[in-house]
C-alpha cells in the first residue's frame, strides 16, 4: 500500500502517481516504477517499508479524524515495545507535513507500564491531528479472564488463555501460512477480548471528538 508509482494493469504502458514519496533512509527505492513490458511480474507484501496503511488514509481529502489501528507485526518478544510500525508512520507523516499525533513522546512515557492492550495517541489542542487508538498483539488480561470481568475457572479455560505470542514459540511466525485450529481460535478470541475490554476507550474518544466538533462549530457561528 506504500509506493511512489504503481503499474496500471488495464493500461499497461503507463504508470500513475498514487502518493508522493520523499527521500529518506527508511523509505528508499520507491521512486522506481514497475517495468510493465515484462512478461512476468513479482508481487511482494504490501508492507514495503512499514506495515500500517497510513499513506493512503492520511490524504487530507479523506478527512479522517479517528483511526482504530491493529498492528499484527512480529516482535522479538512479548515484552518488546510494539511501536516500531507506528513510529515509522509518524516519521512518514513528518516527512510529508501531514498532521499526525506525536507517537514517540507518548510511547516513551508508557514503556514503564509494560505492553498494554490499547493506547491512545492524540493532540486535543490541535483539531487537525487525528486520534489514533492503537491495538498491538498482546496477551495480558485475556490470560485471566474469558470475557471482560469474568475470570477463567476450569483447567481448560485457563490453558486456553495461557499462551505466548512471540516468546519461545513460532506458533504465530510471519512465515506461517497455515495455523492450527487452536492457534487461530486463541488469537481471534484474544483480539475480540482486547477490543471488548477497551470498548470504553473507543466510545470515550468518539464522544470526545463529537463534543469537540460541536464546540468548534459553535465558536465559528457568525453573529446575527
Amino acid at each position: 500500500m506504500i509506493g511512489h508509482r504503481v503499474g496500471n494493469f488495464e493500461f499497461s504502458r503507463q504508470n500513475y502517481l498514487i502518493f508522493p514519496f520523499l527521500g529518506d533512509e527508511d523509505f528508499k527505492d520507491f521512486r522506481k516504477s514497475m517495468k510493465t513490458h515484462n512478461k512476468k511480474i513479482y508481487l511482494v507484501d504490501s508492507g514495503l517499508s512499514f506495515n500500517l496503511p497510513y499513506p493512503l488514509t492520511l490524504r487530507p481529502q479523506r478527512g479522517i479524524e479517528l483511526y482504530i489501528t491493529f498492528d499484527f507485526s512480529s516482535r522479538s518478544s512479548d515484552s518488546t515495545p510494539p511501536f516500531r510500525e507506528l513510529l515509522l508512520a509518524e516519521k512518514w507523516a513528518l516527512l510529508h507535513n501531514v498532521p499526525f499525533p506525536k507517537i514517540k513522546e507518548t510511547a516513551k512515557r508508557s514503556l514503564q507500564d509494560g505492553v498494554k492492550e490499547c493506547y491512545v495517541f492524540k493532540e486535543p489542542e490541535n483539531p487537525n491531528v487525528p486520534v489514533v487508538i492503537f491495538f498491538p498483539l498482546v496477551n495480558k488480561d485475556f490470560r485471566k479472564f474469558k470475557t471482560p470481568g469474568v475470570p477463567r475457572e476450569t483447567e481448560a479455560e485457563i490453558n486456553f488463555g495461557n499462551f505466548d505470542i512471540f516468546d519461545n514459540t513460532n506458533a504465530y511466525a510471519i512465515w506461517r501460512f497455515v495455523y492450527p485450529n487452536l492457534s487461530f481460535d486463541r488469537m481471534t478470541a484474544m483480539m475480540e477480548f482486547n477490543i471488548l475490554n477497551n470498548l470504553h476507550v473507543i466510545k470515550s474518544e468518539m464522544a470526545e471528538l463529537v463534543k469537540r466538533k460541536k464546540s468548534f462549530k459553535t465558536k465559528n457561528i457568525p453573529p446575527k
